[in-house]
């Protein structure tokens, strides 16, 4: 075989090798930067409205599960930058001894969650936000968001290749699970059709939140530190 077409092939496979890219197309997340805004949630409409430079936007993690109460400790704090915009860093930094992924819970062993292998660790972030002006609270709801392919999405990390996988028993229609991720990571998974699949986002993504008018009188108070308890706020 000439030395070229060795060379070649040699560097074919060392390029395949490294690459971040499973072999389905859905690459784990190092980092993404998120837009923010208001939505219509029924109509997936992104709408007007100014969002206050003092707002806090915090993450809080679920271990074990991708859905059910969140960890009182924030694992991500982060506030708007001069663009107007969040940035996340994703990486295993984040997770601190008492708020990191953890091995399949029971309360999602018995809603009939499947993960394989068996050991793996994963989680998901939780999605809040908060305004000393008492624009936003925790009687809002908030998500992420891709304009572009319109869908919302959340974010979940995996400490290995594997698979997730449910049927949500709901009152009209089954809601399924259907994740194979290749490596560890975080990955972003959509909501479309009934089904949660991951998927890789577009650029043109949102921290997205619910356009509901909230009346100020329902507003809890709450103190915010990096990484640590949300006291009076309601966490999901």
């Amino acid at each position: 075989m000439p030395l070229r077409i060795c060379i070649y092939l040699a560097l074919l496979m060392l390029s395949l090798g490294c690459s971040n890219e499973d072999v389905s197309g859905v690459s784990p997340l190092k980092n993404i930067s998120l837009n923010v805004s208001f939505i219509n949630f029924e109509e997936k409409l992104l709408t007007a409205g100014e969002i206050p430079r003092s707002t806090i936007f915090r993450f809080p993690f679920i271990s074990g599960h991708i859905w059910g109460i969140t960890s009182t400790e924030n694992i991500i704090i982060e506030e708007l930058n001069e663009a107007g915009k969040i940035n996340l860093e994703l990486n295993e930094s984040i997770f601190t001894n008492d708020t990191k992924p953890e091995s399949i819970s029971i309360v999602a062993a018995n809603d009939g969650l499947e993960v394989f292998p068996t050991d793996t660790k994963f989680g998901r972030l939780g999605t809040f936000a908060y305004s000393p002006e008492g624009l936003l609270n925790s009687a809002r709801s908030y998500s992420l968001f891709d304009a572009e392919y319109n869908v919302s999405f959340m974010l979940i990390y995996v400490d290995k290749a594997s698979t997730i996988a449910r049927v949500l028993p709901d009152v009209d229609v089954d809601i399924t699970i259907d994740l194979d991720l290749k490596q560890k990571g975080f990955y972003a998974v959509k909501f479309e059709d009934n089904k949660h699949t991951a998927f890789n986002p577009s650029k043109n993504v949102y921290f997205a939140i619910d356009n509901i008018t909230v009346s100020r009188a329902t507003m809890p108070s709450i103190t915010l530190e990096s990484k640590k308890t949300c006291s009076t706020l309601k966490c999901r």
